[in-house]
């Protein structure tokens, strides 16, 4: 019995101790599994604040591209509006916008002193007039494009050349003188080359020898026409572009003009 007891005695001692491991076990059991658990909770906020943090620069990326294609449909805007406009100025004279030019008109608008010449004379002693029946002879002389530029027309640029076959861009020595009454205009002293391909100077000849007239035929672009003083026919326009010592560039169209060499000119005045 004294033997059998302690056997019994040494069995219910293990069995405890086996409960006691097994509850040791599962305790650690369950730390390892809520360690875990905390493991996985963490892993996934991690994702879910990567995912987070990266839609957010995906929406930041795309509000910059968004943002960069409004200024790019505003600016081409700009650049179409710019072009129209540009286009309307350079094709003005094709689409038939030009100025209506009277010769007979701005003819005797001159002789009537609107240049406050003395006797009919201009300060360098032209004659600043010319009767109907002298402005339409001389018109006979012209051919179609000359008659259609004196009356306000424009010559296609680097294409023009004066009545008598002077190129535009012509560099010789002398005087360009109205194609309609001869009144001497610009001297070649005065011209230079303006990039624009039509013939320009910096100044004309004396003042009184050319008109200035407010020109509206081109919509929301008004510019200053410039007429012969003496037979009224359009020479071109001008403008505050020009170099120095006066800044303006008179444009001129060459077949509104005569070139006449400094030796011959000179000897018909002496």
């Amino acid at each position: 019995a004294g033997a059998g007891g302690e056997v019994l005695g040494q069995q219910t001692a293990w069995t405890h101790k086996r409960a006691m491991i097994g509850a040791r076990t599962s305790a650690s059991a369950r730390g390892l599994g809520q360690g875990q658990g905390l493991l996985r909770g963490a892993s996934s906020a991690s994702v879910a604040s990567v995912s987070v943090s990266a839609t957010g620069r995906g929406r930041g990326r795309s509000l910059v591209v968004l943002d960069a294609q409004r200024r790019h449909v505003v600016m081409r805007g700009i650049t179409a509006a710019t072009t129209t406009a540009l286009a309307l100025v350079a094709f003005g004279g094709y689409l038939g916008l030009r100025p209506k030019t009277n010769l007979v008109a701005n003819a005797a608008a001159a002789e009537q002193g609107n240049q406050g010449g003395v006797d009919g004379k201009s300060s360098l002693g032209y004659a600043l007039s010319m009767s109907e029946s002298e402005v339409k002879e001389a018109m006979k002389d012209l051919n179609d494009l000359q008659v259609s530029v004196t009356k306000g027309g424009t010559e296609r640029a680097f294409t023009g050349k004066t009545v008598n076959g002077f190129s535009h861009d012509n560099k010789e020595d002398g005087v360009y003188v109205g194609a309609v009454g001869g009144l001497p205009l610009f001297d070649s002293k005065a011209k230079f080359d303006s990039g624009t391909g039509w013939p320009s100077f910096f100044m004309p000849i004396a003042p009184d020898h050319v008109i200035e007239k407010r020109d509206n035929s081109i919509p929301f672009m008004p510019r200053v026409e410039i007429l012969d003083a003496k037979s009224g026919a359009h020479l071109g326009h001008v403008f505050n572009d020009g170099p120095k010592p006066t800044g303006k560039r008179y444009c001129m169209n060459a077949a509104a003009m005569k070139f006449v060499p400094r030796s011959e000119f000179e000897k018909s005045n002496e």
